[in-house]
């Protein structure tokens, strides 16, 4: 940016902090956009014991129903996913990781945690950790488990862990041969080809993963950075061969579905289970997780 660009965003920095409070709101509304505070959206919770007996019995059934699809999970009685539910939803205000804009909120963080309560993995690999809510929600989950983040931008981290393994490397340039892969978690929020890690993950002997932002080739197009391609369209055998292209808030995106390659993908996945967005169930924002079984 040049000295004249600079001297610009200045003045007009300078005008807007100017501008009363009142003003500045009416300006932005003027513009399209809402001002809201810069809150996690879990402080917004009700306040009676009835309200909030009815929101967990709702959130533990939806979990349940989840649960019951995926192998690893589904021998999980009812009372101790509620127990689960109950513990996060107690647990969800200490984060402290305050950001309202990106990563997960609310539901895909449960869903998170609950999947690595219940596993209680030996061994949690993250690629993507952004701001480090996950690495903090997989933390309270497996206190005793060895967590390797990957990332290759780590700047933005506003919660790091002090026994997890922080790399700017992608994880498939990590030796886990000394590890105890077979009691592995694996946490996918990379935005990358999801094909490529469930490739990735077989090899490694890793069964069972976690993915957020997967979306068939009917609604990627409301997923900002998208997974190229994700794996529900690599999972459609009507979408081999296809070539695939959609706008997402000004910016196109493409791709191809090698047919060759959506079948190798296919037959390593055992089991996939895209779980409820839960927004209909707790009113936060909706959620993207999956969860797949490996062969």
């Amino acid at each position: 940016m040049n000295s004249d660009a600079l001297i610009a965003r200045a003045r007009i920095t300078e005008g807007l902090q100017a501008l009363p409070r009142h003003e500045l709101k009416r300006l932005w509304a003027d513009l399209g956009y809402i001002i809201l505070p810069a809150a996690p959206e879990w402080h917004d919770r009700p306040e009676t014991a009835l309200q909030t007996e009815r929101l967990i019995a709702a959130i533990a059934a939806s979990l349940a129903e989840d649960f019951a699809s995926v192998p690893a999970l589904a021998k999980v009685s009812g009372t101790t996913i509620e127990c689960i539910v109950r513990d996060f939803y107690e647990l969800a205000p200490n984060s402290p990781v305050n950001a309202k804009k990106g990563g997960n909120g609310f539901n895909g963080c449960l869903q998170v945690y609950a999947v690595a309560r219940v596993m209680q993995p030996k061994v949690i690999i993250e690629s993507g950790v952004f701001r480090g809510q996950t690495t903090w929600v997989l933390r309270q989950a497996c206190p005793k488990a060895s967590i390797f983040c990957f990332d290759p931008v780590l700047d933005a981290l506003v919660y790091k862990d002090r026994d997890a393994i922080y790399s700017a490397s992608d994880w498939s340039e990590f030796d886990l041969s000394a590890l105890p892969v077979e009691e592995a978690l694996a946490f996918f929020d990379d935005h990358m080809d999801q094909g490529r890690r469930i490739l990735e993950a077989q090899a490694r002997g890793i069964k069972t993963l976690l993915f957020d932002d997967n979306a068939p080739a009917s609604r990627i197009h409301t997923v900002g950075g998208p997974p190229i391609p994700s794996l529900d369209r690599l999972m459609d055998e009507s979408l081999d061969g296809e070539y695939l292209a959609w706008t997402y808030r000004g910016r196109r995106y493409e791709c191809q579905i090698e047919k060759a390659r959506a079948i190798e993908v296919r037959n390593a996945v055992a089991t996939l289970r895209n779980f409820a967005d839960m927004h209909r169930v707790t009113g936060y924002t909706p959620a993207r997780i999956t969860c797949v079984s490996l062969r």
